[in-house]
Protein backbone atom coordinates (compact mmCIF):
# COMPACT_ATOMS: atom_id res chain seq x y z
CA UNK A 1 0.00 0.00 0.00
CA UNK A 2 1.31 3.48 -0.87
CA UNK A 3 2.39 5.91 1.85
CA UNK A 4 -0.32 8.36 0.80
CA UNK A 5 -3.08 5.77 1.07
CA UNK A 6 -1.78 4.61 4.45
CA UNK A 7 -1.66 8.24 5.58
CA UNK A 8 -5.30 8.82 4.58
CA UNK A 9 -6.30 5.74 6.58
CA UNK A 10 -4.20 7.00 9.48
CA UNK A 11 -5.97 10.38 9.53
CA UNK A 12 -9.37 8.70 9.48
CA UNK A 13 -8.39 6.33 12.31
CA UNK A 14 -7.06 9.19 14.43
CA UNK A 15 -10.39 11.02 14.08
CA UNK A 16 -12.30 7.89 15.05
CA UNK A 17 -10.07 7.31 18.06
CA UNK A 18 -10.44 10.93 19.17
CA UNK A 19 -14.21 10.58 18.95
CA UNK A 20 -14.43 7.43 21.08
CA UNK A 21 -11.98 8.87 23.64
CA UNK A 22 -14.16 11.97 23.88
CA UNK A 23 -17.29 9.84 24.26
CA UNK A 24 -15.70 7.73 27.00
CA UNK A 25 -14.44 10.80 28.90
CA UNK A 26 -17.90 12.37 28.72
CA UNK A 27 -19.56 9.21 30.02
CA UNK A 28 -17.04 8.86 32.87
CA UNK A 29 -17.67 12.47 33.86
CA UNK A 30 -21.44 11.91 33.81
CA UNK A 31 -21.04 8.80 35.99
CA UNK A 32 -19.55 10.85 38.82
CA UNK A 33 -22.89 12.59 39.38
CA UNK A 34 -25.07 9.76 38.11
CA UNK A 35 -23.71 7.31 40.68
CA UNK A 36 -24.48 9.71 43.53
CA UNK A 37 -27.95 10.38 42.11
CA UNK A 38 -28.62 6.66 41.81
CA UNK A 39 -27.56 6.08 45.42
CA UNK A 40 -29.82 8.91 46.63
CA UNK A 41 -32.82 7.60 44.71
CA UNK A 42 -32.06 4.04 45.86
CA UNK A 43 -32.00 5.20 49.51
CA UNK A 44 -35.27 7.16 49.16
CA UNK A 45 -36.95 4.19 47.48
CA UNK A 46 -35.90 1.86 50.29
CA UNK A 47 -37.19 4.28 52.94
CA UNK A 48 -40.56 4.67 51.18
CA UNK A 49 -40.93 0.90 50.84
CA UNK A 50 -39.68 -0.06 54.32
CA UNK A 51 -36.62 -1.84 52.95
CA UNK A 52 -33.64 -2.09 55.30
CA UNK A 53 -31.03 -0.76 52.85
CA UNK A 54 -28.19 -0.77 55.40
CA UNK A 55 -28.63 -4.45 56.19
CA UNK A 56 -28.99 -5.36 52.51
CA UNK A 57 -25.82 -3.46 51.68
CA UNK A 58 -23.85 -4.97 54.56
CA UNK A 59 -24.96 -8.53 53.76
CA UNK A 60 -24.25 -8.16 50.05
CA UNK A 61 -21.31 -5.73 49.91
CA UNK A 62 -19.20 -7.84 47.52
CA UNK A 63 -22.11 -8.43 45.18
CA UNK A 64 -22.99 -4.73 45.15
CA UNK A 65 -19.39 -3.77 44.38
CA UNK A 66 -19.41 -6.04 41.34
CA UNK A 67 -22.71 -4.86 39.97
CA UNK A 68 -22.51 -1.20 41.01
CA UNK A 69 -18.82 -0.20 41.04
CA UNK A 70 -17.90 3.29 42.14
CA UNK A 71 -16.24 5.54 39.53
CA UNK A 72 -12.49 5.07 39.68
CA UNK A 73 -10.55 7.75 41.51
CA UNK A 74 -6.87 8.55 40.88
CA UNK A 75 -4.62 7.09 43.56
CA UNK A 76 -2.06 9.18 45.41
CA UNK A 77 1.58 8.19 45.71
CA UNK A 78 3.54 8.21 48.99
CA UNK A 79 4.20 11.94 48.68
CA UNK A 80 0.47 12.64 48.62
CA UNK A 81 0.52 13.68 44.96
CA UNK A 82 -1.52 12.08 42.22
CA UNK A 83 0.88 10.48 39.74
CA UNK A 84 0.60 11.84 36.20
CA UNK A 85 0.38 8.36 34.64
CA UNK A 86 1.68 4.80 34.78
CA UNK A 87 4.98 3.90 33.19
CA UNK A 88 4.62 2.04 29.91
CA UNK A 89 5.29 -1.69 30.37
CA UNK A 90 8.21 -3.27 28.53
CA UNK A 91 5.95 -5.15 26.11
CA UNK A 92 4.39 -1.81 25.10
CA UNK A 93 7.81 -0.28 24.46
CA UNK A 94 8.68 -3.17 22.12
CA UNK A 95 5.55 -2.53 20.04
CA UNK A 96 6.52 -0.97 16.64
CA UNK A 97 3.60 1.47 16.99
CA UNK A 98 4.91 2.61 20.39
CA UNK A 99 8.26 3.41 18.78
CA UNK A 100 6.42 5.58 16.28
CA UNK A 101 4.57 7.37 19.08
CA UNK A 102 7.89 7.94 20.88
CA UNK A 103 9.49 9.41 17.78
CA UNK A 104 6.46 11.66 17.17
CA UNK A 105 6.61 12.88 20.77
CA UNK A 106 10.31 13.70 20.39
CA UNK A 107 9.56 15.68 17.21
CA UNK A 108 6.83 17.59 19.06
CA UNK A 109 9.32 18.38 21.84
CA UNK A 110 11.82 19.66 19.28
CA UNK A 111 9.26 22.08 17.96
CA UNK A 112 7.44 23.35 21.04
CA UNK A 113 9.27 22.33 24.22
CA UNK A 114 8.86 25.23 26.74
CA UNK A 115 12.67 25.54 27.06
CA UNK A 116 12.72 26.89 23.49
CA UNK A 117 10.69 29.90 24.64
CA UNK A 118 12.20 30.49 28.08
CA UNK A 119 13.97 33.72 27.04
CA UNK A 120 11.12 35.04 24.88
CA UNK A 121 8.19 37.26 25.75
CA UNK A 122 5.09 35.23 26.63
CA UNK A 123 2.96 35.99 23.60
CA UNK A 124 -0.39 34.31 23.00
CA UNK A 125 1.28 32.11 20.37
CA UNK A 126 3.93 30.93 22.82
CA UNK A 127 1.34 30.28 25.53
CA UNK A 128 -0.65 28.24 23.04
CA UNK A 129 2.43 26.16 22.14
CA UNK A 130 3.21 25.58 25.80
CA UNK A 131 -0.34 24.31 26.34
CA UNK A 132 0.00 22.08 23.29
CA UNK A 133 3.18 20.60 24.74
CA UNK A 134 1.46 19.96 28.09
CA UNK A 135 -1.31 18.17 26.22
CA UNK A 136 1.19 16.12 24.20
CA UNK A 137 3.19 15.19 27.33
CA UNK A 138 0.10 14.10 29.22
CA UNK A 139 -1.13 12.17 26.18
CA UNK A 140 2.18 10.35 25.75
CA UNK A 141 2.51 9.52 29.43
CA UNK A 142 -1.07 8.28 29.64
CA UNK A 143 -0.81 6.55 26.25
CA UNK A 144 -3.70 8.61 24.90
CA UNK A 145 -2.42 8.22 21.36
CA UNK A 146 -5.28 10.07 19.70
CA UNK A 147 -4.52 13.30 21.60
CA UNK A 148 -0.80 12.93 20.92
CA UNK A 149 -1.39 12.47 17.20
CA UNK A 150 -3.85 15.37 17.17
CA UNK A 151 -1.08 17.69 18.41
CA UNK A 152 1.30 16.19 15.85
CA UNK A 153 -1.18 16.95 13.05
CA UNK A 154 -1.45 20.57 14.15
CA UNK A 155 2.34 20.84 13.96
CA UNK A 156 2.41 19.08 10.56
CA UNK A 157 4.32 16.12 12.01
CA UNK A 158 3.56 12.96 10.06
CA UNK A 159 4.58 9.35 10.64
CA UNK A 160 7.55 8.12 8.60
CA UNK A 161 6.28 4.57 8.86
CA UNK A 162 2.91 2.96 9.37
CA UNK A 163 4.40 -0.34 10.54
CA UNK A 164 1.76 -1.62 12.95
CA UNK A 165 0.45 1.92 13.51
CA UNK A 166 -2.93 1.80 11.78
CA UNK A 167 -3.61 -1.65 13.20
CA UNK A 168 -2.78 -0.32 16.66
CA UNK A 169 -5.18 2.60 16.21
CA UNK A 170 -7.95 0.23 15.12
CA UNK A 171 -7.31 -2.00 18.14
CA UNK A 172 -7.30 1.03 20.45
CA UNK A 173 -10.62 2.22 19.05
CA UNK A 174 -12.10 -1.25 19.47
CA UNK A 175 -10.92 -1.42 23.10
CA UNK A 176 -12.40 1.98 23.92
CA UNK A 177 -15.71 0.97 22.34
CA UNK A 178 -15.76 -2.06 24.64
CA UNK A 179 -15.20 0.21 27.65
CA UNK A 180 -18.06 2.42 26.47
CA UNK A 181 -20.29 -0.62 26.17
CA UNK A 182 -19.35 -1.61 29.72
CA UNK A 183 -20.30 1.86 30.98
CA UNK A 184 -23.66 1.64 29.21
CA UNK A 185 -24.42 -1.54 31.18
CA UNK A 186 -23.93 0.18 34.54
CA UNK A 187 -26.97 1.00 36.64
CA UNK A 188 -25.71 4.55 37.21
CA UNK A 189 -25.60 5.17 33.47
CA UNK A 190 -29.04 3.63 32.91
CA UNK A 191 -30.32 5.84 35.73
CA UNK A 192 -28.84 8.90 34.00
CA UNK A 193 -30.55 7.90 30.77
CA UNK A 194 -33.93 7.83 32.52
CA UNK A 195 -33.69 11.62 32.67
CA UNK A 196 -36.78 13.06 34.39
CA UNK A 197 -38.84 9.90 33.93
CA UNK A 198 -39.62 8.85 37.51
CA UNK A 199 -41.32 5.64 36.42
CA UNK A 200 -38.17 4.64 34.52
CA UNK A 201 -36.08 5.25 37.64
CA UNK A 202 -38.40 3.19 39.85
CA UNK A 203 -38.42 0.31 37.39
CA UNK A 204 -34.63 0.40 37.34
CA UNK A 205 -34.39 0.36 41.15
CA UNK A 206 -36.84 -2.55 41.38
CA UNK A 207 -34.86 -4.50 38.79
CA UNK A 208 -31.65 -3.70 40.68
CA UNK A 209 -33.09 -4.90 44.00
CA UNK A 210 -34.57 -8.05 42.47
CA UNK A 211 -31.33 -8.91 40.70
CA UNK A 212 -29.30 -8.42 43.88
CA UNK A 213 -31.64 -9.67 46.57
CA UNK A 214 -34.56 -11.40 44.83
CA UNK A 215 -37.06 -9.29 46.78
CA UNK A 216 -39.92 -9.96 44.35
CA UNK A 217 -40.69 -6.26 43.80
Amino acid sequence: MSWNRSYLQYKKLVKELLFVYSEKEYMEEVLKDAHRDFETFYLDYCIKNNINKQKLDEDNSEKIEKILPHPEQPQEDESGRTPSAPVAPEETKKDPAYKTFSRIYRLIAKKIHPDKFSNLKKTEEIKEKEEMFKKASAAFTNRNWASLLEVAEKLDIKPYSFDGLNRRLRDETSNIRKEISSIEDRYSWKFHECGDDEDCKERLIRYFLNQLFDLGL
